[in-house]
């Protein structure tokens, strides 16, 4: 952004970023975050403006179902928890298959961090004669 020497940034900066799963906080001089910019202060010398943002200890996670291929078979809405907490959850019924584990126990640290359960196709696990 260019502004005229000596002149504010007055109403420029009415728009505040966006960061998902962050909140703004303010524009800063310095990287530490120690000096707060005031838009109504005149524009002497190029300078750098920071972003300051508060993370969220909310975030989403996802619980996947897929085959043994890798092929996604269901996927979860997005379910919220605190960064850092375990989520403890069922494999879903999914009609010709079966999951390799009933449940799972996960800490969940990332953001859209997925929960992965691998299913066998009952189809496809086998042939069994019977001779009379």
């Amino acid at each position: 952004m260019t502004v005229t020497k000596g002149h504010t940034l007055g109403d420029t900066l009415q728009t505040t970023p966006i960061k998902e799963g962050d909140e703004f906080l303010g524009w800063y001089t310095d990287e530490s975050f120690t000096h707060k910019f005031v838009k109504e202060s005149q524009i002497v010398k190029n300078q750098t403006l920071y972003a300051k943002w508060k993370s969220s200890d909310i975030i989403t996670y996802y619980i996947v179902a897929k085959d043994v291929d890798g092929k996604e078979l269901w996927r979860s809405e997005a379910q919220s928890i605190e960064k850092g907490k375990n989520a403890s959850v069922n494999a879903q019924p999914i009609d010709d298959y079966y999951p390799q584990e009933l449940s799972k126990s996960v800490i969940i640290n990332n953001d859209k961090q997925e929960i992965v359960f691998i299913y066998k196709n009952r189809l496809k696990t086998g042939l069994i004669r019977f001779a009379m």
